[in-house]
C-alpha cells in the first residue's frame, strides 16, 4: 500500500518530469500520460542478439545507441572472424570483434566462422625465384615470422633459402629491433652490396607490443608513435643502401582465445603505422586479405594448439604469396 506521504512524493515527481517534458517540446497533462510517455522512451531501446558459441547473448544499445559486439572462440575446426546478419557466412564478416556500431533497430547477428577444411594448400615453392626485381629479400619480425621461416625452409629447402633470410625471434617487440634486429639488418644488407639487384626488406612487428599486462589499460596510439618514429628514423640510416622497404600489417588475433590482446587495438595501430609511416615504406595488408578469405589458427608448431596468435602452415603460405604478389607489383 502506498502512504499518504508516499503518493505526494510520487505527484511531485511527476509534476516536475511533466514540466521538463513540456519545455522539451512534449506537453503532458497528467500522470498518466507522463507514465505513458516514459513507456515510449523506454520501448525504444535498442538490442543485439548475438549467437555466440557459449549460447544466445542479448547487447543492449548505449544511451549514444550504439554497442561494442565481442569476440567469440574458435571452434575445434574453425576460426570465429566475425559478424554477420547473414547465417551461416564463413568469411568477409560485415562486423568485426570489439567494433562499435550504431544500432537504429534491434539486431540478429550470427558467427561467421572460417572451416579450416577451406582453406587452400598452395605450392610456394618459385615464387621467391622468379621475382626478378630483387636479389635478395629479408623478413623481419616475430614468432610469426618463425613459423613462416619454418614453413617455407621446411617445405622447400634451397628453393627458398636462397633468395629469402629471416632475422626474427619470437616474444619480440621495437626493443628488440632496436637492440639486436638493426645491427644485423645493417649487416645483412651490407652482405647484399655484392649482388646485383635491390633489396627487399619486409618488417612485421607490432603484436608482441599490444599486450594488457596484468589486466592493465593500454595506449596503443603511443605505442604505434614509438614505431613510427623509430621506423622513419631506421629509413634514413639505411637510405644509403640499395633496398626498399616494405610493413606488413598486424595480422590478426583472437581476444576470446589471448585475452592480453584485443582485435580493435590491432585493427587502430595498423591505421596508425599505415598512415604515419609516409611513401618510406609501402604497406602490405595482410590483415584485411586474412580477415576477408578467412586463416586457420591450427598450429603444427605447436602441437596443433589454438591460441589465438600463431597460424597454420597453410596460411603461413598464403601470408608469404601475398608478400610476393606486393613485392612484384612494387
Amino acid at each position: 500500500m502506498i502512504t499518504g506521504e508516499k503518493m505526494k512524493i510520487r505527484k511531485i515527481l511527476c509534476g516536475i518530469l511533466a514540466g521538463v517534458l513540456i519545455c522539451t517540446g512534449n506537453p503532458v497533462i497528467s500522470q498518466g500520460k507522463v507514465q505513458a510517455q516514459l513507456q515510449v522512451v523506454r520501448s525504444k531501446t535498442m538490442t543485439v542478439t548475438l549467437e555466440a558459441s557459449g549460447g544466445r547473448m542479448v547487447k543492449k544499445a548505449s544511451v549514444a545507441g550504439t554497442v561494442t559486439l565481442p569476440s567469440d572462440r574458435n571452434g575445434s575446426d574453425y576460426t570465429f572472424l566475425g559478424w554477420s546478419t547473414k547465417r551461416g557466412q564463413t568469411r568477409n564478416p560485415q562486423y568485426q570483434a570489439y567494433e562499435t556500431i550504431k544500432v537504429t533497430r534491434n539486431m540478429h547477428l550470427y558467427p561467421v566462422r572460417y572451416r579450416w577444411s577451406q582453406e587452400p594448400d598452395i605450392n610456394v615453392k618459385n615464387l621467391a625465384a622468379n621475382l626478378d626485381q630483387y636479389s635478395r629479400i629479408i623478413f623481419v619480425g616475430d614468432s610469426r615470422t618463425v613459423m613462416m621461416g619454418q614453413t617455407l625452409i621446411g617445405q622447400y629447402q634451397n628453393s627458398v633459402s636462397d633468395k629469402v633470410s629471416f632475422i626474427c625471434k619470437g616474444r619480440q617487440g621495437l626493443a628488440w629491433m632496436k637492440e639486436t634486429a638493426e645491427e644485423s639488418l645493417t649487416k645483412a644488407l651490407k652482405a647484399a652490396e655484392a649482388e646485383e639487384g635491390a633489396t627487399a626488406v619486409v618488417f612485421n612487428l607490432g603484436v608482441n607490443d599490444l599486450i594488457h599486462r596484468r589486466g592493465t589499460e593500454f595506449d596503443y596510439q603511443k605505442k604505434a608513435s614509438e614505431y613510427i618514429t623509430y621506423m622513419k628514423n631506421l629509413a634514413k640510416q639505411l637510405s644509403g643502401f640499395n633496398c626498399k622497404l616494405f610493413y606488413m600489417s598486424v595480422n590478426p588475433v583472437n581476444t576470446a582465445m589471448k585475452h592480453t590482446r584485443k582485435e580493435s587495438e590491432v585493427r587502430g595501430f595498423n591505421e596508425a603505422l599505415q598512415k604515419g609511416l609516409g611513401d618510406r615504406y609501402t604497406w602490405i595488408d595482410t590483415y584485411s586479405y586474412l580477415m576477408k578469405f578467412g586463416y586457420t589458427t591450427h598450429n603444427e608448431f605447436r602441437g596443433g594448439l589454438d591460441d589465438g596468435l600463431h597460424y597454420s602452415m597453410k596460411t603461413y603460405k598464403r601470408i608469404y604469396s601475398l608478400v610476393m604478389k606486393n613485392l612484384k607489383k612494387s
